[in-house]
């Protein structure tokens, strides 16, 4: 598999095509139920996504199509995040953002593999100096790539290098131990201490003005009732406008996804807190994010997870373990996996594994009618999922502004965009007859064990 499918480049699209043309914004209205979604393209290659629906808050993310994962000199690409994100002169968030300081201004930036994103949240009467101050922080921040900044901010890269903690360590390490065969892959986003230090400015805006272009980059806003009100702001804005299309080139692989078949023992610096294995399911098919087969798979998540399935089989049964995560990851709009994550002492490892095994064909078997001793699960699964539903119209945003960053919307937009919240749990139950074709499923295992001292 390309990992490039993973998060795959924005493609050019028909209207982008026709918003270059005729050097005016195209608007394409996707009705969903009875929500309503707009998707706004502009002649600078800009894309706007809203779901269109009036909150208290206004939230808005720049999402631009560039990672660690591309970096000729490691960290590259976080380093350019801590330059541009706030001002590194001074106390608080970058100057276009610094008049909403006092008016309820929340703002972060993050770097991934793939995407870097710059996010910020306000009550809704500022949405448009939030969406300037995003705009300007991504798009216009060259003077800010310069050396007394870059040398007053290089230090606390370092240092957050120095204190990564645990969980990154392992993240690291798994990383490297999953993908030997990209050698990208085998370092921190963050890089290491010699990366850092000989990075220079003339590095860092070299890759700046080569990706961060409005043509490589996607605006998710919630909280708006209106697109006429955006796309009238939109066309005035110099910030979104730019200077036409200029689409970053990146070479991204290509990469192949070793299969995840082999059992691994990965090693991590640090004491016994480091200890814990990990289950991967093969990958299977769930081509539609919101079909019968994806909803059952997230029941099952519910029942495993926050029902105590797992909890109670490995640690009130058996005492094997003290933390647990049980999750689905969608490693392609056509493919998921599960993946169950353990904290536990490496002792009980041999335990752990001969006991997740047996664990899965038995939930895989009985939850399809379930007997009295998995109901209890089921009920606290449900309950939990009845307290999600008042959170359900953030949840749904969500789902959506991810669904559309990886471009899927091609597969939704004639079924409805909902979240699980919006399907009374009694509804879901009948799913679960399908469970038993996941009995068999085949399983890597992953030991994570500190370092020999």
């Amino acid at each position: 598999m390309d990992l490039r499918e993973l998060n795959p480049p924005l493609r050019f699209r028909p209207e982008d095509a026709r918003a270059q043309r005729s050097g005016k914004p195209v608007v394409t209205i996707v009705e969903s139920g009875p929500r309503r979604h707009a998707w706004i393209f502009l002649p600078s290659g800009l894309q706007v996504m809203a779901p269109l629906q009036k909150l208290p808050i206004i939230d808005i993310s720049v999402t631009v199509r560039h990672g660690g994962l591309y970096d000729t000199i490691p960290g590259t690409a976080h380093a350019i995040e801590h330059l541009i994100y706030r001002d590194v002169l001074e106390v608080g968030p970058h100057p276009a953002l610094r008049p909403l300081i006092g008016r309820g201004l929340r703002y972060n930036a993050f770097t991934q593999d793939e995407m870097t994103y710059y996010w910020g949240r306000t009550p809704y009467r500022e949405w448009k100096d939030l969406l300037a101050g995003l705009l300007t922080l991504t798009f216009q921040a060259t003077p800010l790539i310069e050396p007394v900044r870059w040398e007053r901010e290089r230090p606390a890269i370092l240092e957050e290098i120095r204190g990564r903690d645990e969980s990154k360590r392992i993240s690291d390490a798994l990383r490297a131990a999953l993908y030997p065969h990209v050698a990208r892959l085998r370092t921190s986003l963050l890089g290491d201490k010699s990366d850092v230090e000989r990075l220079t400015t003339d590095d860092l805006r070299q890759v700046y003005e080569a990706v961060y272009h409005p043509g490589n980059a996607v605006v998710i806003i919630q909280g708006l009732k209106s697109v006429e009100a955006l796309l009238a702001w939109l066309t005035q804005r110099p910030e979104a406008w730019g200077n036409g299309p200029s689409y970053a080139r990146v070479e991204r692989g290509p990469f192949t996804d070793p299969g995840l078949d082999t059992d691994l023992t990965v090693r991590v610096a640090g004491g016994p807190s480091v200890e814990r294995i990990i289950f991967h399911s093969q990958r299977f098919r769930s081509p539609r994010m919101r079909d019968k087969s994806w909803r059952m798979t997230w029941l099952l998540r519910e029942i495993m997870g926050r029902g105590g399935l797992v909890h109670d089989a490995f640690r009130r049964r058996h005492g094997l373990i003290y933390s647990s995560e049980f999750l689905i990851r969608r490693d392609h709009a056509d493919f998921s996996r599960f993946i169950l994550k353990a904290g536990m002492r490496a002792t009980a490892m041999d335990d752990a594994s001969a006991v997740w095994k047996e664990l899965w064909k038995r939930a895989c078997n009985n939850l399809k009618e379930p007997t009295a001793d998995v109901r209890p699960f089921i009920e606290t699964a449900f309950g939990a999922h009845r307290l999600g539903r008042a959170s359900a119209k953030m949840q749904a945003f969500q789902d959506y502004g991810d669904g559309l960053r990886n471009e899927w919307l091609e597969q939704e937009r004639r079924r409805p965009i909902s979240n699980m919240g919006d399907v009374p749990p009694e509804e879901l139950l009948p799913l679960l007859r399908d469970l038993p074709r996941f009995a068999d499923l085949h399983w890597q295992e992953i030991r994570v064990l500190p370092t020999s001292r």
